[in-house]
């Protein structure tokens, strides 16, 4: 997700900014408005306000899964991949971001958090909890070898016919509460990034590629229905007794079909339309994209959303209730990712450099210390002069 990708092609990077995007959009909607949270909130916006507003709320699960399948994309053919940016920029934002809540907090500007939970944030960053995506990527990093290996064993009728095992019983019915979700969310759709690396997209002449557009947009739009629908009898139904068909239609049918069949046709058709385009190298969206990373760190730490969404542009309480809520919801998605872009990049620039070159020390004492040093062959050992 983080990495520097400057000699990558441009159609990848873009699938993480518009990714991105799409992940900013669905926080505003579910921190900012607390869909599913607060019915007043919910009620005190106009039609055209709820609507829009679940039009937001796909992007978040469809983003994720766009970010795990480039993962897969790239990963599959290697044998083992590298944490290490991901790990120094995980703990570099959680301390800073602990460093400011806490001025804010004391400046009574922002909520207050557990110390206990804030604790555990601060010195686990990565498995604490206060980024759930973090988690999954590093786990999954961690047995992509295996999975590679996997996959490296099946032929392209084995790997579709994995794929479907996957999709039904990893990732479909997990929606009714099986454990490790988010992991095996990471790994369904790795699997089907790698999938699409190893046998290529259909999307190759103009045709397909229109009708991938036409199906991603329907997919898209009967999302944005299911959404819809249940935020509408959850809050309509809240205080009566609704029968057992109804509760498990609204709680499990609805949320599943959205889990099941749009938000991978919604990831699927997307990626497919940018791996078949061909946008060259753009060093502009690539420098960009190298900065997703960093911004989805931001702007979601459990340090920072209610400061974000509800004390810096209080979306639920001004926002959420004025006619032209769509365009300052838009506004302000696009003020987070480039503000959180220029953060990054003066990290990457001048933050990113020392640390790596520090991390790269710590690192080779640790080998000579704890590793054991690597037997030469006697094929090498012949060979020596």
């Amino acid at each position: 997700m983080c990495s520097r990708s400057s000699n990558r092609s441009s159609n990848f990077e873009m699938i993480r900014i518009i990714a991105m995007l799409m992940i900013i959009g669905y926080h505003l909607a579910i921190h900012g408005v607390s869909l599913y949270q607060d019915p007043d909130t919910w009620f005190a916006g106009s039609a055209v306000n709820q609507i829009f507003t679940c039009f937001l709320v796909p992007g978040g699960q469809i983003g994720v899964a766009l970010f795990f399948m480039i993962t897969g994309y790239f990963q599959i053919n290697r044998k083992r991949g590298s944490l290490k940016r991901v790990l120094l920029e995980t703990c570099f934002y959680g301390v800073l971001l602990f460093a400011l809540y806490e001025i804010c907090h004391r400046l009574g500007m922002t909520d207050s958090v557990d110390p206990l939970t804030a604790l555990q944030y601060l010195l686990t960053p990565v498995t604490g909890g206060g980024w759930w995506f973090i988690t999954a990527y590093v786990f999954l990093m961690l047995m992509s070898p295996v999975l590679n290996a996997a996959a490296g064993k099946l032929n392209r009728r084995g790997y579709r016919l994995l794929l479907l095992i996957m999709w039904f019983f990893w990732y479909s019915l997990a929606k009714f509460g099986a454990p490790y979700n988010s992991l095996r969310r990471a790994i369904f759709f790795y699997a089907v990034g790698g999938y699409i690396r190893l046998y290529g997209s259909r999307y190759k002449t103009g045709e397909d590629r229109a009708m991938a557009a036409m199906l991603f947009c329907v997919f898209w739009m009967f999302s944005v229905l299911l959404y819809c629908v249940k935020a509408d009898w959850t809050y309509y139904t809240q205080d009566a007794d609704p029968a057992v068909w109804e509760e498990t239609l609204q709680t499990q049918i609805l949320p599943m079909i959205n889990i099941a069949v749009c938000v991978p046709g919604c990831a699927v058709t997307l990626f497919g339309l940018f791996e078949s385009a061909d946008l060259g190298k753009n060093p502009v969206i690539n420098r960009i994209a190298a900065t997703t990373f960093g911004i989805y760190l931001l702007h979601d730490s459990p340090f920072v959303r209610s400061l974000l969404w509800q004390n810096l542009f209080q979306v639920d309480t001004v926002l959420y209730q004025k006619p032209l809520f769509p365009l300052y919801a838009l506004l302000i998605i696009a003020a987070i990712f480039c503000a959180g872009s220029l953060i990054d990049a003066v990290r990457i620039r001048w933050i990113e450099p020392a640390a790596l070159r520090q991390a790269d020390r710590w690192e080779a004492r640790w080998k000579k210390k704890y590793l054991k040093a690597e037997k030469s062959s006697p094929e090498r050992r012949s060979q020596r002069p």
